[in-house]
Parts: C-alpha cells; structure tokens; sequence
C-alpha cells in the first residue's frame, strides 16, 4: 500500500467518523427536547394527581360526615382530630418564626 491510499483510507475513516458524530450530535438535541416535554409533562400529571387527591380526600370527609352509621362517624371523628392536629402544629411552627 502507497502513502496516497493510506491517507485515502484516513480521510474515508475520518469522514465517517465526523458524519456518525454530527448524527449523535442531532439525536442528542432531540431526545434532550423529547425529555424536556416529558419531564414537563410528568409534572403536569403530578399536579394533576395531588389535585385528584385533595378532591378524593373531601370526598371522603364529606361521605364519611353524611354516613350515618357509627362506623363512619368515629372515621370522620378521627380524621377531624388528625386535621385539627395538623393545623394546630403549623401554627405552633409559625409562631416560632
């Protein structure tokens, strides 16, 4: 093999190479776009999940102050102990501020 090929073959090599890294170079733009979306969008089914439970949380105190067996009063009976708890302790947290 003469020097001529061999820098030929080096070119080749080294064109292929840069072509493979410009096409990495691109897909790693779109899948940093791609996770951006998906990331934003995780968020937004967080929000969404926080708020269904909050809505499901109510639903279940108002079911369990309307029910009329003693069962579910002393459930709605512990669930207002433990949010009056609550809210006595973020109080207490706020005065020490």
């Amino acid at each position: 093999m003469d020097s001529g090929s061999i820098i030929e073959n080096l070119k080749d090599k080294i064109k292929l190479i840069v072509e493979k890294y410009e096409k990495v170079q691109h897909d790693q733009v779109g899948l940093k776009t791609e996770n951006t979306g998906l990331q934003s969008e995780l968020e937004k089914k967080n929000q969404e999940i926080k708020e269904l439970e909050s809505k499901l949380s109510t639903l279940q105190y108002a079911s369990a102050m309307s029910g009329s067996n003693l069962g579910q009063n002393k459930e709605a009976r512990q669930k207002l102990d433990k949010l009056v708890k609550d809210l006595d302790r973020c109080v207490n947290f706020l005065k020490k501020k």
